[in-house]
């Protein structure tokens, strides 16, 4: 373009076109006009134009990289605080660092480190499955409830190799994905799907999504299931009914509402469209705070959601549609409870498997009470059916104790003083089946 003088320059009349005359860069000041080739002004041109034109292109990379470290530090600042505060155990240098990953282009970008990774990696020399695997629905900015889990009960749950794995859909928050991506470095315990976007009304889609990864990476698992973020679980309780005969295969285990009717009205907070769900009363189904399958049932409850129309009660749909439609037997966990209706009762953590709506705070306090001493120090040893039938037994006699010493609580519903029970003693036969 500008290789040779201009024409009808002095330059131009005097050179020519022969090649052994000097060659001058027209476009050069007059001070660099020096003897150089044609090749070496092509690459000084070059280097120019890309120093001029690249930082257009990058500049969106570099603000973006520049924005991350600075994240980074400030997140890991405040977790630091945060896990300290509450006691938490904090590895500055995780074993795995996930990878950050486009969340619109892959189907899961964040997979926890469980089932098949550490199955490869071979936790304490010994490569074995989980137990069970219970997946956790969580906002992404709810970061100090997960805390919560994994300071106490999900704690213990590890000693009885059960895993728990926070959950969650598709956002466009770029700093909140920074802070989820710095969690899912320090535990490994966070999946996430791009196929349903996070929101409270995409529940059902988004843990059917999570029981297919479990199906797929935890194939040796013996049972998989899901759980509330805001839920108290004695792990040991509930491992109790899952080593019962009739949940080994074709079951469903959780604590059952009979004859629920449907609430139609718009204001009403779970409510349902006749479109949505045409009977005017539930089946019987599994509360949402704790449903868990055998594994070999997975792939029948996830085939049949293909069959059924998905409506975004997660517990009415996968605990009780779907268990009704496959015939499945349910065991059902009576030691189940609202926070409000126990908390001022004594060691309530002990004798209660499921306690409802308890907020982060609370599942701390359970944990460190006192009267919890006997409950933090157990171990998980699988019991013969001797040893599980005796202990029942003693879990009874301590439930009739507590019951005669604390027969009733005193609740107010519409302005009127009823009495409410607190504990349901386990019935002896505890399947029942849906017709």
């Amino acid at each position: 373009m500008h290789s040779t003088s201009p024409p009808g320059s002095p330059l131009h009349r005097t050179s020519g076109y022969h090649s052994h005359a000097p060659w001058y860069c027209w476009l050069c000041p007059r001070t660099f006009r020096t003897h150089i080739s044609k090749r070496t002004c092509a690459t000084v041109l070059m280097i120019l134009a890309l120093a001029v034109i690249c930082p257009f292109f990058f500049a969106d990379q570099i603000r973006q990289m520049t924005r991350s470290s600075a994240l980074r530090v400030e997140a890991s600042s405040n977790l630091l605080q945060v896990h300290l505060k509450h006691r938490t155990e904090i590895r500055l240098k995780p074993r795995l660092k996930a990878r950050i990953r486009n969340q619109h282009r892959l189907k899961y970008p964040l997979e926890p480190r469980v089932c098949d990774s550490e199955r490869r990696a071979g936790v304490g020399g010994v490569k074995k499955d989980p137990y069970m695997v219970l997946f956790i629905p969580s906002r992404p900015n709810n970061a100090q409830d997960r805390a919560a889990v994994r300071e106490t009960w999900a704690m213990h749950g590890r000693l009885c190799n059960v895993r728990v794995i926070f959950g969650f859909g598709r956002f466009e928050d770029e700093t909140l994905l920074e802070q989820v991506q710095l969690e899912q470095e320090l535990y490994g315990d966070l999946l996430q799907t791009a196929e349903v976007i996070d929101a409270y009304h995409n529940q059902t889609r988004l843990i059917l999504a999570f029981f297919q990864w479990g199906l797929a990476h935890c194939g040796g698992a013996q049972f998989i299931g899901k759980a509330d973020e805001d839920t108290w679980i004695n792990i040991f309780g509930v491992l109790k009914y899952l080593q019962q005969p009739e949940a080994q295969q074709d079951a469903v285990i959780g604590h059952f509402l009979m004859e629920e009717k449907v609430k139609r009205l718009p204001e009403q907070k779970w409510f349902l469209t006749k479109a949505e769900y045409a009977n005017d009363t539930y089946p019987p189904f599994a509360v949402g705070q704790l449903y868990v399958f055998p594994r070999s049932s997975l792939p029948a409850v996830l085939s049949a959601s293909i069959q059924i129309p998905i409506h975004w009660l997660d517990d009415v749909y996968i605990g009780g549609q779907l268990p009704e439609f496959l015939k499945l037997t349910l065991v059902k966990i009576y030691e189940r409870c609202n926070l409000w209706e126990v908390e001022n009762l004594p060691c309530f953590g002990r004798y209660n498997y499921i306690i409802h709506a308890t907020p982060a705070d609370k599942k701390r306090e359970i944990f460190y009470h006192p009267c919890m001493q006997k409950y933090r120090q157990q171990t998980c040893v699988v019991p013969t059916d001797q040893q599980l039938e005796e202990e029942f037994s003693k879990e009874e006699e301590a439930l009739q104790h507590f019951v005669k010493n604390n027969l009733s609580v005193v609740a107010k519903e519409k302005d009127k003083e009823t009495l409410v029970p607190i504990v349901h003693l386990p019935a002896r036969n505890v399947t029942q089946r849906v017709p």
